[in-house]
């Protein structure tokens, strides 16, 4: 099977074409939603005929920086001076939050209101949208939550952070839907490696344990021989001084507490150089020792995650099982920031100033399942979520299974 028949890989845009400079494309400057809105706060000498979202004095207006959101077609739809040092766009809503030094402001970019803000008494070194209505603050000793649409104008304690986390640069945080569960990632440089540190924190017991993760996510999915609904922990990470990686799915909740023994489930991650990389030996060498997963996107609807790599590759995932279905090499960039949208299209930003959407030709995949991987149980059930149930599956003229 061709595998550039699974995937279509399309430069969307790029930042530069909405006078977003080249080296303002970084993380944590450019944010996305799962609407294809890209936030990106930058610099630009040019900037004084725009509208001021935030008052401030003269020498204010004079650092001032830019905001500017773009859709997904590569339209700038909102631009505003901001003396704010950082912005992140809301997961799904034309609303974006505002940091400048331990002040946090919330917008409505359409409309330019302002909708809540809080004042932290203590420096914050990290902060992220973690779901809808929560935004994620980290200290140096301790992680709060500000849930920002409700009437309490403070950031509420959830836990300290462990010793472990000492030294690591913290790159997200996570929380799932009933806030009883919470995430948050570091990253540290080991001899010339990156290696991932999360800390997993349970509300609902109070204790914290630290894993072995360079990225993680927490979802709501319900196992088909399941009463309700579990939490699911996804990470992906890359052992140091190996070229393995893994992928784990660990159940958290629900049937877990119901008498039943949690599932796990993991895999492994091969983070090898790619056709294009083995020409050059430098480029080879890099992405072998220096790659690592950057994010992981969960798609519960039908079952996959999609896992990128710092240095372009992508690997897709079936998430009950953890078995890798598919990966290729998306681009020759480092990579540093991704989301997904409800049609199941994967944006990923890299520092190349590029915008790239990546899509799945679904049948494509389910054959390579059922013919190259031998899974013909995953086969049916990817094939049922997309509600493929009457597609005949046809390869080289051969009726290879009908539903």
């Amino acid at each position: 099977m061709n595998i550039e028949n699974i995937f279509n890989i399309h430069e969307a845009f790029k930042l530069t074409d909405n006078g977003i400079p080249s080296t303002q494309s970084t993380w944590p400057r450019v944010s996305l939603s799962t609407s294809n809105l890209l936030c990106a706060i930058h610099r630009d000498d040019k900037s004084s005929s725009l509208e001021s979202m935030q008052s401030g004095s003269s020498k204010n207006e004079m650092k001032a920086s830019k905001v500017t959101i773009v859709n997904a077609n590569g339209k700038v739809v909102s631009r505003s001076r901001t003396i704010a040092e950082a912005a992140k766009i809301h997961p799904s809503k034309p609303i974006i939050a505002l940091k400048s030094h331990n002040l946090f402001q919330v917008y409505n970019f359409e409309t330019k209101n302002l909708l809540s803000e809080v004042d932290s008494a203590l420096d914050v070194c990290f902060w992220c949208w973690a779901n809808e209505d929560t935004i994620m603050l980290v200290t140096e000793m301790s992680v709060y939550q500000w849930q920002v649409f409700t009437e309490r104008g403070e950031a509420e304690y959830v836990c300290h952070r462990l010793p472990r986390l000492n030294y690591t640069e913290v790159v997200n945080c996570a929380v799932d839907t009933h806030h009883r569960w919470y995430t948050v990632t570091g990253l540290i440089d080991q001899r010339s490696q990156i290696e991932g540190v999360t800390q997993v924190y349970s509300a609902q017991y109070g204790v914290a344990q630290c894993i072995e993760a360079h990225t993680v996510t927490l979802i709501a999915h319900k196992y088909s021989a399941s009463l309700h609904e579990s939490v699911l922990l996804c990470t992906a990470s890359r052992q140091l001084d190996s070229v393995t990686g893994k992928v784990h799915t660990i159940e958290l909740g629900s049937d877990a507490h119901h008498g039943m023994v949690p599932r796990l489930s993991s895999a492994d991650l091969k983070f090898l150089p790619s056709k294009a990389d083995e020409k050059r030996s430098v480029r080879a060498e890099y992405s072998q020792v220096l790659d690592f997963p950057v994010s992981i996107q969960a798609d519960t609807s039908h079952c996959v995650l999609y896992i990128v790599s710092k240095f372009g590759r992508l690997f897709i995932a079936e998430l009950e099982s953890s078995t890798i279905l598919s990966q290729t090499q998306i681009c020759s960039h480092i990579t540093f920031c991704s989301s997904l949208d409800s049609l199941s299209s994967l944006t990923v930003v890299n520092k190349a100033s590029q915008v790239l959407r990546i899509s799945i030709d679904w049948l494509s995949l389910i054959k390579q399942i059922e013919t190259v991987l031998k899974r013909p149980e995953l086969a049916r059930r990817l094939q049922n979520s997309r509600g493929m149930e009457n597609v005949d599956l046809l390869m080289d003229d051969l009726c290879v299974a009908t539903i």
